[in-house]
């Protein structure tokens, strides 16, 4: 069953094809659930550096809702930590965006 997009998320979506457009094949635009999509399959194999070496041509950006942002986080983490996921890749850049109440439960932990 599929969910209702709320009108933020749309507008978001939308932007987000622009840029797509505009980038002429730079920038690639994944919707759906970002805690079962294959990370490790998600860019070409020749972009892939060894860890040590410089971060690969590659960039991940999101807008990532409360309900999954804890759960990515430590997902995440545990992907760098075994270099799997996203950081196949090597030292996978990114750039994501958390909804504020996500920051003020972060900053509140001792």
């Amino acid at each position: 069953m599929k969910k209702a997009m709320e009108p933020y998320d749309l507008l978001y979506l939308l932007i987000l094809q622009m840029l797509n457009e505009a980038s002429m094949g730079k920038m690639r635009v994944v919707h759906g659930d970002i805690l079962t999509y294959r990370m490790e399959r998600a860019f070409p194999n020749h972009l892939r550096k060894a860890w040590e070496d410089d971060p690969p041509n590659v960039h991940i950006i999101g807008n990532l809702p409360f309900n999954v942002s804890t759960p990515l986080i430590i997902k995440w983490l545990e992907d760098m930590a075994n270099r799997t996921g996203p950081f196949t890749y090597g030292r996978t850049q990114m750039t994501l965006t958390f909804q504020h109440e996500v920051a003020e439960v972060r900053s509140t932990l001792p």
